[in-house]
């Protein structure tokens, strides 16, 4: 009985053909491209994600520098005002602009306002901002 079975089978039905491999290979492309929008979005993403790092970091650094030097007056306060530029990995110029009050609004032996904030040069939007109180003693009489 089994000699009449595989008697009637036919010989090319054997393993895989052109056709099936051609359309396995059809069918997977069609999900590798449906992944695509995914996989761009995602690395668009990451982009802005690292360049508001970069600033974060600038701003940090900015900041910590300012509470490094420590003044004592309002003539040394005014030396921290100023901007700065760097370009991160992705190429965007980013611009950190240092506010101090001017020597009229300044305040000695009284906190004082810095303000840090890191910009998109391009179009100028923040990226990162920092607010920070300085107190400045004064001179020693």
């Amino acid at each position: 009985m089994s000699i009449e079975r595989s008697a009637s089978r036919p010989v090319d039905e054997r393993g895989l053909g052109l056709l099936e491999i051609v359309i396995s290979m059809f069918l997977i492309s069609l999900i590798a491209i449906s992944f695509i929008p995914v996989l761009v979005s995602g690395l668009r993403a990451s982009e802005a994600n690292s360049t508001i790092a970069t600033a974060t970091r600038l701003v940090a650094q900015v900041t910590d520098r300012a509470l490094d030097q420590a003044p004592n007056t309002c003539a040394a306060l005014q030396i921290l005002g100023g901007t700065s530029t760097q370009v991160d990995a992705q190429g965007v110029t980013i611009e950190v602009v240092t506010t101090v009050p001017d020597l009229a609004t300044c305040v000695e032996k009284s906190t004082n306002l810095v303000r840090v904030v890191a910009q998109d040069a391009s179009d100028g939007s923040t990226l990162a901002e920092s607010r920070t109180l300085l107190f400045l003693p004064g001179t020693s009489p």
